[in-house]
């Protein structure tokens, strides 16, 4: 059984494929430092570089994150785990990001602890500041099928996805929180400004002979956010067909990779709109800043008091022409398809 595991939690949309990506990568380098990422395509617990069906397992409804084999198999996935680690003697590290933002009940929490073989279990979690948090999930959701604006007004405190204080309390008081291991995903707050040296050094491993490749799933420009959502209109949504919503996703990272980007995804967002949220979080964040960051949090955390700008909400205006960038999307496909 292994001595520690350091559970890495999330949040979501806080460069957790780029770490996954990097822990798998440099599975060989991390044993040598004395740490073991379980990482077997054959392994049950384990699929698309992290460990999706741990979470899965504890889940009360089906998730569309794994494949249907793993969803078959999920009763058994915590024997697997234990198996794989029942002679090993190195630290632990699992990850999934889905930990934290689909396990919301004690009762799954507990379940959890009881079920992973370590004598002390570590959680490390990085926290994003919500205003850029509700932007990246945004993104991500229509590069899943969604039809959705962004709305300001769903970024609230009382959205368990984006109060990070509730969450942390909740895996502290199962898992103690002198086990929790909590950093903000900031890159001027990084180690390195990169998460992935963040997290090494945050758990003591040695980055020397590392390898370092291309970060993974970054949030898309406004342009192609905006022709998504009007194609999505006529592609498969998971709720009607997990197959037919996979070959979706193919049409969508397709065509993701010809649409010209224009306009950054922060720009969806006016200084009054970002102040009214933080406004919203400012009692939330505060607490939390004492609480696990020991004050440290950065300003962007925190309304600014010496703005003067009014809080309000702008009406929401398509960036772009969809039809002329349709256009010139097809374009880049068939010229590139005649050069090939």
């Amino acid at each position: 059984m292994a001595s520690r595991i350091f559970l890495h939690i999330g949040g979501e949309k806080t460069g957790t494929t780029t770490l996954q990506c990097f822990l798998t990568r440099n599975a060989e380098a991390l044993k040598r430092s004395g740490f073991y990422y379980p990482c077997d395509g054959d392994d049950i617990f384990f699929e698309r570089e992290a460990h999706f069906p741990i979470a899965a397992r504890f889940m009360e409804e089906r998730a569309e994150f794994i494949s249907q084999a793993n969803q078959d198999a999920l009763p058994f996935v915590m024997q697997a785990l234990a198996r794989k680690l029942s002679d090993i003697n190195e630290r632990v590290i699992l990850s999934c990001e889905q930990l934290s933002s689909r396990l919301t009940k004690v009762s799954q929490l507990l379940a959890l602890r009881d079920a992973l073989p370590a004598d002390e279990i570590k959680i490390v979690f990085y926290a994003r500041e919500p205003s850029s948090l509700a932007l990246a999930e945004w993104s991500t959701s229509i590069r899943c099928g969604a039809k959705h604006e962004f709305n300001v007004e769903d970024v609230n405190p009382e959205k368990a996805y984006y109060n990070h204080l509730e969450r942390l309390k909740l895996w502290g008081g199962v898992f103690g929180e002198e086990n929790l291991i909590v950093r903000e995903y900031n890159r001027s707050r990084l180690v390195g400004a990169d998460v992935r040296r963040d997290f090494c050094a945050s758990l003591g491993i040695d980055f020397g002979g590392m390898r370092i490749e291309e970060e993974q799933n970054q949030s898309f420009d406004v342009q192609r956010l905006e022709v998504l959502r009007f194609i999505n209109c006529a592609l498969a949504e998971f709720e009607g067909s997990g197959m037919e919503w996979r070959k979706a996703q193919k049409v969508r990272d397709l065509l993701s990779a010809y649409i010209p980007p224009t306009g950054a995804l922060d720009d969806l967002l006016d200084e009054s709109e970002r102040a009214s949220i933080k406004l919203k979080f400012e009692a939330v964040n505060r607490e939390l800043n004492e609480r696990y960051f020991a004050g440290q949090l950065s300003e962007d955390w925190f309304p600014n008091l010496n703005s003067n700008a009014a809080v309000r909400r702008r009406p929401y205006k398509p960036p772009t022409d969809i039809s002329a960038v349709l256009r010139e999307t097809i374009i880049r496909m068939a010229g590139e398809r005649t050069v090939a």
